[in-house]
């Protein structure tokens, strides 16, 4: 099932390059590349390298020329995906600050108010971090 996969990938590929002379190894090598790679980034790789062929009919190697556009789309990705995780990360944290002092009384030692505690899990908790503060 997977290897027919493979081959309607490369086949769609294929269509790209009609009118380009493709290498003896080129089919090899790109169905090696649909087993590994992300194939929307190859996609649009592929799509790519047919615009330059386009403009610019000379070209050494054409999976070559995919490879370094599909790395550009990875690395973009990547970079971008930093940015969203550390936003992601910084507003997670301003709002538990902002939730944890909208919740909570003067100091944050939930441990100290046993009166309040109703959960029996939560006071037998409690009692535990009771002994090992006296120790």
């Amino acid at each position: 099932m997977s290897f027919e996969l493979d081959v309607s990938s490369y086949e769609k590929i294929e269509k790209l390059f009609i009118n380009f002379k493709l290498k003896c190894d080129f089919k090899f090598r790109m169905i090696q590349g649909i087993n590994v790679l992300h194939f929307g980034y190859l996609w649009g790789a592929c799509k790519e390298a047919q615009k330059i062929l386009e403009k610019n009919q000379k070209c050494e190697d054409l999976f070559e020329l995919i490879m370094k556009i599909y790395s550009k789309r990875r690395k973009n990705h990547q970079a971008n995906f930093l940015l969203l995780q550390c936003y992601e990360n910084a507003l997670r944290s301003t709002l538990a600050v902002k939730i944890a002092n909208l919740h909570n009384k003067l100091d944050d030692d939930w441990f100290k108010s046993s009166e309040e505690v109703f959960n029996p899990a939560l006071k037998n908790l409690l009692k535990k971090v009771k002994k090992r503060c006296k120790k």
